[in-house]
């Protein structure tokens, strides 16, 4: 543990939790043939912001790794990830190649709380195909992992459900009304934040 990076950004811990390890650009750069220290934050999705057009699409977590949810998998458990994947882009990369059964949400690190359907720019998938749906995307992906919840009570499987919901990031964008303490619905003070944050 003396050796360990700390980081600011999310996407190496997703991949410390999800392989095992705590080496992640290591691990990363030996699957993809390159010195880990030319891994940057922008090779995941990072800092660049939901574009997916450079590098980005030939970096992630080797899909060959033993997983957390592949593991499980083996062992009789259904597996969901809700939420970002942020480990890599398709065709290559994506939470069905690493152990998971189902998926909803996004392969980025960020996507837009209003508009994500499946023609924005970062959008959000169910499975492996981009699909529209209206609502903000908090709410989206809390909705689905109650229903997961739900469907994998019934069926009495054994169940690993990943919820990752993009909330800490960019672009911080809040609803126009919020329900009220009395449960109804009442504008808000606070208005879509649509800028990017200025920084001191």
């Amino acid at each position: 543990m003396t050796t360990r990076r700390q980081t600011s950004t999310v996407w190496q811990t997703r991949t410390e939790v999800h392989a095992g390890i705590f080496e992640f650009r290591e691990l990363l750069a030996d699957a993809h043939g390159v010195d880990y220290r030319t891994l940057s934050n922008a090779s995941f999705g990072g800092p660049r912001g939901t574009d997916q057009s450079n590098d980005a699409e030939s970096v992630g977590l080797p899909p060959s790794h033993p997983t957390l949810p592949s593991l499980l998998k083996k062992a009789g458990y259904g597996t969901t990830l809700v939420g970002k994947w942020h480990l890599g882009f398709l065709p290559d990369f994506g939470p069905l190649k690493s152990g998971y059964d189902q998926f909803f949400g996004i392969f980025g690190g960020a996507a837009d709380y209003f508009n994500h359907g499946s023609k924005s720019s970062a959008p959000l998938f169910e499975q492996e195909v981009p699909v529209d749906r209206v609502g903000y995307m908090t709410n989206l992906l809390g909705d689905r992992a109650v229903q997961t919840v739900e469907g994998y009570a019934r069926s009495k499987e054994p169940f690993l459900l990943s919820l990752h919901f993009t909330a800490p990031h960019w672009p911080w964008e809040v609803r126009t009304t919020r329900p009220s303490r009395s449960g109804s619905r009442t504008s808000s003070t606070a208005t879509a934040a649509r800028r990017r944050p200025t920084w001191p």
